[in-house]
């Protein structure tokens, strides 16, 4: 017989956070250990030693994944190959009970007395039972004991039933006790490789079939990592189920409490860019006897349910799981076991297909629906895999699944994701393709996520394309006041306090904070179209790329308004459909349109099922997704803003007629661009850039607001251009009033010996400016603005020397021509009107 050391004071120990280990105590001396090419054998608890052979081959890095299994310290019971007899059952009592007054050690599972953290006691049945035997947390090291020991008692007792799971007739001897640290989950998962993949609430929300959301999302074996890991660890695909939980964390950055409720941590976290910030673990490796097949339901269709192979039963017994608890689940094992009536049916109101309930159905042939709606008498169909119908005429021949049958849930969550916005509803991409080609569970939940999913590429187009408009000045060369003006009346009451308008997410939340019509949002885009397809540069932010996604939302936009307005007609429906998938392929110059706030991965789910990874810190994120939309399922109407008004009075303002009358000067300005002069005048960079907005350029068009520097500079400049010709920044001074060959004539010419005598200087940098353009002179850009300055100020000012006068204007004249050339290249980047004209200015003032 194998020997065992027993049980003793150092049961619980080896826990360090940065290390995953799994501890075995009485385990026999012969368990082998997993290598590469071959897989431990197998004694004891299947959930056990498939946990033992995975974490072993996780540390010795035969797989690799993203799973974060916990520290794991396991107990066998009666050693596998040891006869069952009171005797054995007897030791292994004895042995638990020596493990009373378990002593805390500083590499244990639990904290210092005075920091105790749970730990999670769970029963690992030589087979899988599940829901037969307890799984608890414990607090302190009494109550592992306590727990430790119930546990212990329940698996070696005598089975109270007519035909035990054993021939041995007692419960699960054979089986392990595992221990782990506590998680407090909020989100629960179980994975069926290659199948599907479904989550729900809390740490038991599938396996239980409690109450509230599960979503399910399709898996294929493309994942090769997943398959890969399997097949190393000797795992049949087919018959392992994976379970997962997550636990929501609170304190990252999203300012709420440690005790925070799910639900207000995901009003937080939903509307943020990063993602969800979330601690996923692997707790259960569980057998199968095989995966519950689905396929998308036939039309009318929406209760689960499998009958093992038979096309059509009538119901003669119905046993129903009244609830979710643990006595129902071992109470409809037991009736399983022992045989229940013919054309039996257990009914699971709130269950899946990997529901424990499901698992055990399957294992003995009865039929399973996740419905409380069959009645005795009743004859149901199996309609596809996966899905069941009552058919008491025996004549159902199931039709294509048209997801126009749940419309009206769509209508739903249409309308709440494009009023109640959040950013990470994109994660939901899978749920609206399986609203269009078929869910795998509830279609009606499946429906109103789908329309979320809409609204959620609307709003989500317009939130990075108005975020990256922040760009527009110094990359839009025909920027007028009026355009970020537009975006700051549009979203006054929104703006987040402290904002920062060089920051996107600013912008992001304006949009989640205050929803407008699905009108406005639509002319929201078309403004945006406009301004990104014309006079935009600057290489990697904005431009023609940003048009062209603003405009597949757009056409997004009008197959909403039709479908919304036009009756909720199929045909509106498909069009929703067709635009979505165009408008969800959004690029920019850098890649994918969304990736500001969403990661590809969301999408790429979405439109390609293969793509879809075992990676709970993803997958869980479209379940808190989901969660988060859930809640408004039937929440009442939003107050909306209609911005039409202001879209449609900015796109109609020409750079024309905003230069004859300033924005802000204007009689018939909508109140709400009235309403943010103060805010525009300490911004006043995000109005004049570009051609428009250079105040050396007779093209500047002024805001009108009192304050503006960069207006009251232009104002100054265009003062002193009243002594120049308007001609001047093309490159010719004004002409003298005086009869010369390049003049009209005029009725009075004074004679050349009135003229006074001027500064040697003035002679000097004339000739200069002609041997400069003769390239007979080299000037340096530091002597050519001063020159040119002067040049501009005798052609003004010499009036008394009608040849000095002409000098300087030939001069000044073939000086700008020149600079226009390629040989004067070299002071091409470095010659400035802008500069010449403060000088000139200086000059004036210095002189005069």
């Amino acid at each position: 017989m194998t020997e065992y050391k027993p049980m003793n004071n150092h049961l619980l120990h080896a826990l360090d956070e940065d290390e995953n280990k799994l501890e075995v105590y009485n385990q026999p001396k012969e368990m082998k250990t997993m290598t590469n090419e071959a897989a431990t054998v197998v004694s004891g608890s299947q959930k056990a030693e498939a946990y033992m052979k995975y974490m072993s081959a996780r540390n010795n890095g035969s797989v690799w994944d993203e799973w974060n299994p916990l520290k794991t310290n396991r107990i066998d019971l009666v050693p596998p190959g040891e006869p069952v007899n009171d005797e054995s059952i007897k030791a292994a009592l004895v042995r638990i009970e020596e493990g009373g007054g378990l002593e805390w050690s500083h590499k244990g599972l639990l904290a210092p007395p005075s920091e105790y953290k749970p730990v999670f006691i769970r029963a690992c049945p030589l087979n899988p039972r599940p829901g037969v035997l307890e799984s608890s947390p414990a607090y302190s090291l009494e109550e592992i004991q306590e727990v430790i020991e119930r546990i212990a008692h329940k698996m070696l007792s005598v089975e109270d039933s007519d035909k035990p799971m054993y021939d041995h007739g007692y419960v699960d001897p054979h089986g392990s006790i595992i221990i782990q640290p506590f998680i407090q989950a909020d989100a629960s998962c179980v994975a069926a490789p290659g199948s599907y993949i479904i989550m729900g609430p809390d740490h038991d929300g599938v396996t239980a079939g409690k109450k509230g959301l599960k979503v399910a999302i399709p898996h294929t074996l493309s994942d090769s990592q997943t398959a890969n890991n399997l097949k190393t660890l000797g795992i049949d695909p087919a018959k392992i189920e994976l379970e997962f939980v997550s636990h929501h964390r609170r304190s990252y950055g999203y300012n709420v409490s440690d005790d925070a409720s799910l639900e207000d941590t995901l009003e937080v976290s939903m509307h943020g860019s990063p993602p969800v910030a979330h601690k996923p673990h692997i707790v259960q490796l569980r057998g199968s006897d095989g995966h519950r097949p689905i396929s998308p339901p036939p039309k009318g269709v929406t209760i689960s349910g499998t009958f093992h192979g038979a096309e059509r039963i009538t119901i003669e017994h119905i046993h129903v799981v009244s609830d979710d608890t643990d006595e129902q689940l071992d109470k409809m094992e037991q009736a399983l076991r022992e045989g229940m009536p013919t054309n039996s049916v257990v009914l699971h109101p709130n269950g899946t297909h990997l529901s424990h309930h499901a698992g055990q159905c399957l294992k003995y042939g009865v039929p399973y629906i996740a419905s409380a709606e069959a009645k005795v008498g009743e004859q149901w169909t199996q309609a596809a895999p996966g899905w069941v119908v009552l058919d008491n005429d025996g004549n159902y021949e199931p039709q294509p699944y048209d997801a126009y049958d749940y419309m009206q849930p769509f209508a739903v969550g249409l309308y709440s994701g494009m009023y109640r916005y959040a950013r990470q509803y994109g994660w939901l991409s899978n749920h609206f393709h399986q609203f269009a080609g078929g869910p795998l569970m509830d279609p009606d939940g499946t429906a109103y996520l789908a329309g979320t999913y809409v609204g959620w590429v609307l709003n989500s187009t317009l939130a990075v394309a108005m975020g990256e408009f922040r760009h527009a000045p110094g990359r839009k060369n025909n920027l007028t006041p009026a355009q970020f003006t537009l975006i700051e009346a549009m979203y006054k009451d929104a703006w987040l306090e402290h904002r920062d308008i060089n920051e996107r997410k600013h912008y992001y939340a304006a949009i989640e904070r205050k929803p407008i019509t699905i009108e406005s949002i639509k002319e929201a885009l078309k403004f945006l179209a406009d301004a990104y397809n014309s006079g935009w540069g600057g290489g990697g932010y904005g431009g023609v790329a940003y048009g062209k996604a603003c405009e597949n939302s757009i056409a997004l936009a009008d197959a909403v308004i039709d479908f919304t307005t036009g009756g909720f007609t199929r045909e509106g429906l498909s069009e929703v459909i067709a635009t979505c998938n165009v408008a969800e392929h959004n690029v920019h110059n850098n890649g994918y349109f969304f990736n500001k706030f969403m990661s590809s991965k969301a999408l790429d789910w979405g439109t390609d099922p293969k793509k879809v990874r075992m990676e709970p810190s993803d997958f869980f994120r479209i379940y808190y997704a989901a969660r988060h939309a859930w809640t408004f399922r039937k929440a009442g109407p939003v107050e909306l803003t209609d911005t039409t008004h202001l879209t449609s009075y900015v796109m109609g303002l020409t750079p024309y007629s905003m230069r004859k009358r300033p924005l802000f000067l204007r009689d018939d300005l909508p109140e709400e661009i009235t309403a943010v002069a103060e805010h525009m005048q300490d911004i006043t960079k995000m109005m004049h850039s570009g051609k428009y907005g250079q105040t050396d350029n007779k093209q500047y068009i002024p805001c009108g607001l009192p304050h503006c520097s960069m207006c009251a500079e232009a104002h100054k400049m265009i003062e002193e251009r009243e002594f120049l010709d308007a001609g001047m920044y093309l490159g010719t001074p004004s002409p003298t009033t005086y009869n010369h060959d390049m003049t009209f004539p005029q009725p009075e010419t004074p004679a050349l010996n009135d003229a006074p005598d001027y500064p040697l200087h003035w002679y000097a940098e004339m000739d200069a400016l002609t041997a400069f353009h003769k390239q007979s002179k080299v000037l340096g850009h530091w002597e050519l603005h001063p020159a040119l300055a002067l040049g501009y100020y005798i052609s003004q000012v010499a009036t008394e020397d009608p040849v000095l006068q002409m000098q300087a204007i030939k001069a000044v004249s073939n000086t700008e021509a020149a600079l226009k050339t390629t040989a004067f290249s070299q002071y091409a980047t470095t010659y400035s009107k802008h500069e010449v004209l403060k000088k000139y200015v200086a000059l004036k003032e210095k002189n005069n």
